[in-house]
Parts: structure tokens; sequence; C-alpha cells
């Protein structure tokens, strides 16, 4: 075996000694304190629970796909983190989506940051000025602002983001 070979081993080997399994009872407290509830979301066949903003029908979704006898194994799946926007009348529409949290030793950490991340983009959604409708982050040239969820229609400006979130939402989203 040559010497790259043998450090491409050794580099493979450490990264999968960072995969760990997950405990349900860990994965299930932490979602607990964050207020997080089942959630059922039809075409995901997988463990769904929500933290509901019902005043502007937002929820952050996080899904894993645990199976109902523990866990999948080592390094197998990743525990993903959505901020939807939901309707009565319309399927959900993904108002921001998270990178996946890794199965590796920091990932209560990690998925504890994005849901913190995604309550402060929650917070700051706002109706429209112009048509009242709520509006969506959006993103272009690695800038987050908001802008109204019926553009084209409505011709609102975008409006601006804390500096802070939008440096939050650009370290760990999915939109590199």
């Amino acid at each position: 075996m040559g010497h790259s070979n043998r450090n491409l081993n050794n580099r493979k080997e450490q990264e999968m000694g960072r995969f760990k399994w997950i405990d349900p009872e860990e994965f299930a407290e932490l979602i607990k304190r964050n207020g997080a509830v089942p959630a059922q979301l039809s075409g995901w066949g997988e463990f769904s629970f929500g933290i509901f903003f019902a005043e502007k029908n937002l929820v952050i979704l996080i899904g894993s796909s645990f199976d109902r006898n523990g866990q999948r194994p080592i390094g197998a799946d990743s525990i993903r983190v959505l901020l939807l926007q939901t309707s009565e009348d319309k399927e959900p529409k993904i108002v921001w989506q998270m990178k996946p949290t890794k199965r590796i030793e920091s990932w209560a950490t990690n998925l504890q940051t994005k849901l913190d991340t995604l309550k402060k983009a929650a917070r700051e959604l706002r109706q429209c000025p112009t048509c009242k409708t709520w509006m969506r982050l959006r993103h272009k040239n690695y800038r987050v602002f908001l802008g109204c969820s019926s553009f084209p229609t409505c011709r609102q400006p975008t409006l601006p983001i804390s500096p802070e979130l939008e440096k939050l939402l650009l370290r760990d989203s999915k939109i590199r």
C-alpha cells in the first residue's frame, strides 16, 4: 500500500471514529426541552417533531430517521431541520433549510445551535407592509433578507434582517 493510500485510510478511520450512536431518549429530551411536539407530514417516512409559531403559521420541523425499534447504523443518516410556512389550503413551503446535523459526537450542540437560529428567524419574520402576506427569508450573493412571499405580484422592496441572524443563517444553511 502506497503512502498516500495509507493516509487516506487513516483519515477515513478517524472520520468514522467521530460518528456515534444517538440514543433516541437523548434525542427526545433535547426535542422536549425546545418545546417540540410530534408532527406528521405526509410523505415523510420518519419521526418528525415541530416547534410551532401559530400566529405566523410557521413550524420548525425536525426530522430524523430513527426507526421505531431504536436507531440507524452509525453514520447512516442525519437530522434535518427546516423552517416551514404552513397554510390550510396549500402545501407547506420551505422558508429556510439548515445543513443536516450529522451523527457525530457534537450532534446535540450542533442541533441546538440550528434550532436557536431558526427560532430567531421565526421571530424576525413579519408581514409585508404592502400586501400583508408573510414575508420569507430569501438569499442572493451571500446575503439574506426578507422578501414578500407574493413576489412578483407584490413589488414590496426587500427588508433587511439583523446582521447577527444573517451571519448565523449563512454559517449553518444549505445555500453555499
